[in-house]
């Protein structure tokens, strides 16, 4: 570790120390009689949970972050006061996690929709344009005093990461694709680690290296699991199995609940690709410029591929090979069972978005600043490339893509040539989704809506085949 990193650390375990410090007058202003000043108290229990779920960010992401958490930490110890009766942080700490955690009650939920309003005005949501298109709006909702942070579609369930405006508090909204129908939230202390995934039913998710799985109709927490290291990946969940991406250059397996790994993989840089395990085999990118293929029962690296560049871009895969991206500019095809590069395409930017099927003859690439491929699946060769491309928002008869300018850009297929194209301002997230002929449109300030194809397809959420085996593999 570096001389300035070790430096943050140790001011950094100075501040959490000074936690231990007692009351003195300034929380004596907060509430009088020398009481704890439980208002006062609860910013100081959040900006210790920053910290703790932070640091080691902040070390992966250099000098600069290391810094800032230095003086987070400063300011934490700063406004920490004493008194000769002052309270026990760590058990105020623990029941202010215990009620930040919990799943938002059905009220909040009604109450939040109730007091919104579907206000904005959008170029492509007018209905004679839409009609033209062959597009209509199945359903719209919004959130009231909500900024939204990220989102995504998974399996029929649309997932919004939040923030509060009021109480500055995170929360994870689950809506069913098909009604708009906001089923529940799940209250956070923190920003989430990474992109949930939804399995069998549950949504997994963590925060400050928390791991939560919700019940995917419900957002109960079947359980939670305090982990001691870093989430830096999706989770990729086999049966009861947890495989999890770690800025500690490591891919850790865990076992339903327990918070001790079953077994690791470790590479030489953090893990921020999703990690893919297929018939016992580990197959995953590091930040170290290789991918690897590992035996988690033999214990045995069977092959590596080394790109010489970070690789940070989920891969794909298919009974016989895996598909990932690298940011030496470009995509691979490798053998499952030797490791033997099958083909490679050179594309013209960096590959830092997950390599998508679009279909069984057809994998979907974005190259940063340089628009999005269509390649053959098995040999590699180019399609199409759309020079605009992001990412794909819906498949029905058309291939729609989020284009570079905020717009849906309708493609052929098979040909890749441009339809239409129309602006979507100001809807700041339209989330990835290859799955269904909806486009998803969320803006900034939690207003949303989808639209979708006139005679679409059935939206509603059912279990792949795909995922079937590969569960009955796993057990």
């Amino acid at each position: 570790m570096k001389k300035k990193h070790v430096t943050a650390f140790l001011l950094t375990l100075a501040a959490l120390a000074a936690a231990g410090c007692m009351v003195t007058d300034k929380a004596r202003h907060h509430e009088p009689g020398g009481g704890t000043g439980i208002t006062f108290i609860d910013r100081q229990l959040d900006a210790m949970t920053v910290l703790e779920g932070g640091f080691g960010a902040a070390l992966h992401g250099g000098l600069k972050s290391a810094d800032e958490a230095v003086g987070n930490a400063r300011h934490f110890a700063a406004n920490l006061v004493t008194s000769g009766t002052g309270p026990n942080l760590s058990k105020l700490q623990k029941a202010r996690r215990q009620d930040a955690k919990r799943r938002t009650s059905r009220l909040e939920i009604t109450d939040k929709v109730a007091k919104a309003n579907v206000t904005v005005g959008s170029p492509i949501l007018d209905d004679e344009l839409l009609g033209t298109l062959g597009l209509y709006i199945v359903w719209d909702t919004a959130l009231a005093d909500t900024d939204v942070r990220n989102a995504w579609v998974d399996d029929g369930v649309i997932l919004l990461e939040t923030r509060d405006v009021q109480t500055m508090d995170y929360y994870l909204f689950a809506f069913d694709l098909h009604s708009g129908f906001a089923k529940w939230t799940f209250r956070f202390l923190s920003p989430l680690d990474s992109r949930p995934t939804l399995d069998d039913d549950i949504v997994w998710t963590s925060s400050s290296s928390t791991i939560y799985p919700l019940d995917a109709d419900l957002g109960e927490p079947l359980w939670k699991t305090r982990v001691k290291f870093t989430v830096s990946s999706p989770m990729f969940i086999i049966g009861k199995r947890q495989h999890i991406g770690t800025l500690e250059h490591a891919v850790y397996v865990l076992t339903g609940k327990d918070k001790y790994p079953d077994w690791s993989f470790g590479t030489f840089a953090p893990i921020t690709a999703m990690p893919i395990v297929d018939r016992k085999v580990l197959y995953v990118g590091s930040e170290d410029g290789s991918f690897y293929a590992y035996n988690h029962v033999s214990r045995q690296n069977l092959w590596q591929i080394r790109t010489g560049h970070p690789i940070t871009a989920d891969p794909t895969h298919d009974a016989d090979n895996v598909y990932f991206g690298s940011e030496d500019y470009n995509v691979y095809c490798v053998s499952k069972a030797d490791g033997k590069i099958m083909w490679k395409f050179r594309a013209q930017g960096p590959i830092r978005r997950p390599v998508r099927v679009l279909n069984e003859n057809t994998l979907l690439v974005k190259a940063e600043g340089r628009g999005l491929y269509a390649l053959d699946k098995a040999t590699g060769d180019p399609k199409w490339c759309d020079d605009e491309g992001v990412h794909p928002v819906a498949l029905g008869r058309n291939l729609y893509v989020l284009t570079e300018d905020n717009a849906i850009k309708a493609l052929d297929p098979q040909t890749g040539k441009a339809l239409w194209k129309h602006s979507v301002r100001p809807f700041a997230f339209v989330p990835p989704n290859v799955a269904t002929d909806a486009i998803t449109l969320c803006t900034a300030d939690a207003q949303m809506l989808l639209i979708q194809e006139k005679n679409g397809m059935d939206l509603k959420r059912k279990k792949s085949i795909v995922q079937a085996e590969d569960e009955a593999d796993e057990e």
